[in-house]
């Protein structure tokens, strides 16, 4: 959210209603009812009304990580208060790491100002780069096609009085691919002829963490089950990801999507989250079973519970760019409590160096 919140104050001076930019191209009202609608890559035919204004520029992305079966789109992202979201400008099956997509003049309802007063007379157009799992092969992402690459350099186009300023960075008229340094410094300019587009966002399927057992209870009358924090809001699942034994030594793989009953229901985060838990095993039934009692948690660094985390892959633009601004991990990740109510990444070596013990308990 840091890396949007920074954004948003580069782009304060512009305006929410995409409607409203119209206005702002110093040029006659010809943009265009028939702009691409939300899905539909944009065409040389509904791209601008004059045909012979048409320019078509190729930009070449550098993919990082897998590609197959996906679809690079370019979509037109307005990062206001409310970030509004447009069409699709152009789109290509990925067929190399190395990938060239055709992109014609942005229609003029795309293009506003930046800020009037820093950069009079000079319009902008910004188009998030992305992969999408394009399981129907028809080119456009829809249903439950979940975004694997958000690129942080995104395709700007500028048109009018390019600055000195903004020259000196290597900015130009026409097509640019920038990214922007979220800790406060100079945007970074790359040729539109190597854009880097990491695929950070291919889900992690498997997941295991373990450690050690350093409780004073007789570990052979002790059990470990892993519980979704659904089940402390009274809605027990249907099913668990463990539950068994305890050892002096011991660890739990989570493989795949958790059952639908793990996530949830009021929607507040959008994943699951599991909380690996010893308890007595009081009828020595070696499971879990009523009047069996909670008693440690597993921790990272002495009292820092560990949890197991499953994000779903993304479906909505914002989400992938949040996901992707923020380094996050989507499918299966470790985490701990950070003493507050945040979450803290743990590594591999992390995630299977816990300790379960008297002094770890759930805060």
């Amino acid at each position: 959210m840091r890396t949007l919140l920074i954004l948003l104050a580069v782009t304060a001076g512009c305006t929410s209603d995409k409607d409203d930019t119209d206005d702002t191209s110093g040029g006659d009202d010809t943009a265009v009812d028939d702009t691409a609608t939300e899905d539909d890559t944009a065409t040389e035919d509904d791209t601008a009304t004059d045909d012979t204004s048409v320019e078509w520029t190729t930009l070449t992305f550098d993919i990082d990580g897998s590609w197959e079966g996906t679809t690079l789109s370019l979509t037109w992202l307005l990062p206001a208060d409310t970030p509004l979201e447009g069409d699709v400008i152009a789109s290509v099956e990925v067929s190399a790491a190395s990938q060239d997509i055709e992109v014609p003049t942005p229609p003029a309802a795309d293009l506003f100002e930046l800020d009037p007063n820093q950069f009079p007379n000079l319009l902008w157009a910004f188009y998030v780069p992305t992969l999408h799992v394009d399981a129907d092969s028809d080119g456009e992402r829809s249903g439950d096609e979940t975004y694997v690459a958000a690129g942080l350099p995104w395709a700007v186009y500028l048109d009018g009085d390019v600055p000195q300023q903004l020259l000196l960075l290597g900015l130009r008229n026409g097509w640019n691919a920038v990214q922007l340094d979220f800790e406060g410094g100079p945007p970074t300019v790359y040729g539109i002829d190597a854009i880097p587009l990491p695929a950070t966002l291919w889900p992690v399927e498997e997941l295991t963490i373990g450690g050690t057992y350093d409780g004073e209870i007789d570990v052979s009358t002790m059990g470990l089950i892993v519980l979704p924090t659904t089940a402390f809001e009274g809605n027990p699942p249907s099913s668990v990801i463990h539950d068994g034994p305890l050892g002096e030594s011991w660890s739990v793989t989570a493989s795949g999507e958790p059952p639908s009953d793990h996530f949830d229901p009021n929607g507040e985060f959008p994943g699951a989250i599991e909380i690996p838990l010893a308890y007595i095993d009081a009828d020595a039934s070696g499971g879990y079973s009523d009047g069996d009692v909670p008693s440690y948690a597993a921790c990272h660094s002495e009292t820092q519970a560990a949890v197991m985390v499953w994000v779903p892959g993304p479906t909505e633009l914002f989400s992938a760019v949040i996901l992707s601004a923020g380094g996050s991990t989507v499918g299966w990740s470790a985490g701990a409590s950070d003493g507050g109510e945040g979450l803290v990444t743990l590594t591999e070596a992390e995630a299977n160096a816990l300790s379960i013990h008297g002094g770890c308990a759930l805060e």
